[in-house]
């Protein structure tokens, strides 16, 4: 499916935000890792800190020890820095028949379940937002 571009509708949770229409560009993933998967409403974030960020308690669920995982630190839009847990992972993409390898990071205290960054996700997707249409899409690099 490389240079076809999938349509996906932007999700609207915060409704309006100081008379703005707050679009966000959410998008259902699956990630796996020893043969435990797990789906996950995930959003595309240019800003994720380079990097895809999972909550740490999902770590567990994959049954991933911390010692088994690379220690960064990694901070956010609030600058509060903590230390995560880099691992390799394996992530589909709705509407995408390829699995793909992504580096994460699983972070303690993330405020939302995962956020898609820059390393792995955009390097293998291209990505084209149009707020007018109240659509994003993606197509393989």
């Amino acid at each position: 499916m490389k240079n076809t571009w999938i349509q996906y509708g932007y999700s609207f949770p915060l409704g309006n935000f100081e008379g703005f229409t707050v679009k966000e560009p959410f998008i259902d993933v699956v990630l796996s890792h020893n043969g435990r998967y797990f789906p996950q409403l995930s959003m595309i974030d240019s800003g994720a800190y380079i990097i895809t960020m999972v909550s740490d308690d999902m770590r567990g669920i994959f049954g991933i020890d911390a010692s088994a995982c690379k220690k960064v630190n990694v901070g956010g839009i609030v600058g509060e820095r903590v230390e995560g847990f880099l691992h390799n992972m394996t992530m589909s993409v709705d509407k995408f028949d390829e699995s793909i390898k992504v580096p994460v990071v699983f972070v303690p205290g993330l405020k939302t379940n995962m956020l898609l960054g820059q390393i792995g996700f955009f390097e293998k997707f291209k990505i084209r937002f149009e707020n007018s249409a109240n659509s994003f899409y993606l197509s393989k690099v």
